[in-house]
Parts: C-alpha cells; sequence; structure tokens
C-alpha cells in the first residue's frame, strides 16, 4: 500500500505538468517553424545594387569612425548605402552622400512593401522605450507596424534604415507561450536548466519507475497465488 501512495503522490505533483508538456510539445511539433517565423508572411530580401558612375563614391563618403560595412542598395525606390557602425546603422544617399531620412510616410511604405499577406496596415506607431516582449533585445527606437490580416501580423522596422527587423504574428505568439511552458522558464523563456524543471523532470522518472515496480510486484504477486 505504502508504495501504491508514494506511486499516487507522485502522479498528482507531475501530472498537470506532463500533460503541459505533451500538449504544447504537439502544437510545436505540429506546427511548421518557417511559418512560425513568418516567413510566408514577407519578403524582405535585400537587393544589392551595381555601382553607377553617377553615385558617390566609397571613398568619398563621410563614414563614422567605427563603419565596418557598407552595402549599396535601395529604399522606396532610391538608391542607398546601407551603413553598418558601432554607433548603430545609417542610410546615406548614393546619388549625393547626404543622411537618407526616413519619416512616418515612408515607414508605412515599407512596412506595406514587406508585408506580403491581404491585410491593411491599420496602426503605425514608433517606439521608444517599453519594447515589446516578443521583439526580444533589438535596440530602441522601432517601429510597429500592424496589419489586420487573420494572424495578427506585427512588423518591426528599424528606426535609422527602415530594414525589417522581425516579423511576428498569432501564431509566433502561442508558440511563444507554449515554449514558455513547456520549458518552465515563465520569464525569459531561453533557459532549459532550470531547477524545477530538473525537478520534474526526476518526478516523473520515479513516477514511471514506480509504475514499473508496481506492476512487477503484481504481477508476481498474482503469479504465487
Amino acid at each position: 500500500m505504502r508504495w501504491r501512495r508514494w506511486h499516487l503522490w507522485l502522479g498528482w505533483f507531475t501530472g498537470t505538468q506532463m500533460l503541459v508538456w505533451t500538449l504544447t510539445g504537439l502544437y510545436m511539433v505540429v506546427m511548421d517553424l518557417n511559418f512560425i517565423h513568418g516567413k510566408p508572411l514577407v519578403d524582405a530580401h535585400p537587393y544589392p545594387l551595381a555601382w553607377r558612375p553617377d553615385y558617390v563614391a566609397p571613398a568619398d563618403l563621410k563614414l563614422p569612425p567605427s563603419a565596418r560595412q557598407l552595402t549599396l542598395t535601395t529604399r522606396l525606390g532610391h538608391p542607398v548605402y546601407e551603413v553598418l557602425a558601432d554607433s548603430g546603422p545609417s542610410l546615406l544617399d548614393a546619388t549625393n552622400g547626404l543622411p537618407f531620412l526616413l519619416g512616418p510616410e515612408d515607414m508605412g511604405s515599407l512596412a506595406k512593401g514587406y508585408y506580403q499577406g491581404d491585410g491593411q496596415l491599420v496602426e503605425l506607431r514608433q517606439i521608444r522605450d517599453q519594447a515589446p516582449r516578443e521583439l526580444g533585445n533589438r535596440a530602441l527606437p522601432v517601429w510597429q507596424a500592424r496589419f489586420d490580416d487573420s494572424y495578427d501580423t506585427t512588423l518591426y522596422l528599424s528606426d535609422q534604415t527602415g530594414t525589417l527587423l522581425t516579423q511576428r504574428h498569432r501564431y509566433w505568439r502561442w508558440f511563444d507561450v507554449a515554449w514558455m511552458l513547456h520549458i518552465m522558464d515563465y520569464q525569459e523563456r531561453e533557459r532549459i536548466d532550470l531547477p524545477w524543471l530538473r525537478l520534474f523532470s526526476l518526478a516523473g522518472l520515479l513516477l514511471a519507475a514506480s509504475g514499473c515496480l508496481l506492476w512487477l510486484r503484481t504481477h508476481f504477486k498474482s503469479s504465487a497465488e
């Protein structure tokens, strides 16, 4: 009776979390990761340009001292240099070398260009502080563009360059919650070595072992009778 009582209490202790593991694991396995990452909903591939004589030569640009990468591309159909530096990214007009600044209307046009769904842009706002958790550790400020499709798609664009930083949607958010519950990291949602995860894993192992022992004991007892 004592073994059965321990087994019962272990079952109550671990049962709910095992159900959570099963349901969240099933969701994460069934969902296509390419869709979860939002790839079918956007097209933000960079399209490098070939340099032309009427563009400012890279050697003649006024670049930050810490500039480490220079890419000739386009923004809104206009040739620009995208500069990556320790101080942050920026754009320079390829036709005159001056800073290429983007306003709210430009950000809205870029977001619509990146978006490949069937919804309409319903909200565009600049986020300077208190970034949504789904943005991760990306630097602020950013622009958030929300679309009214069935996925509740949200795009995040760089404030300086208009580059698409990431895309989120309803099923990604559910996946994020499922991952949180699965690894039992309810804050950062990154660590898989937390003590309570190990505790419940060990309890599950003990539950299985005690179940096997009970079965063996019952089996041999019945054979002896």
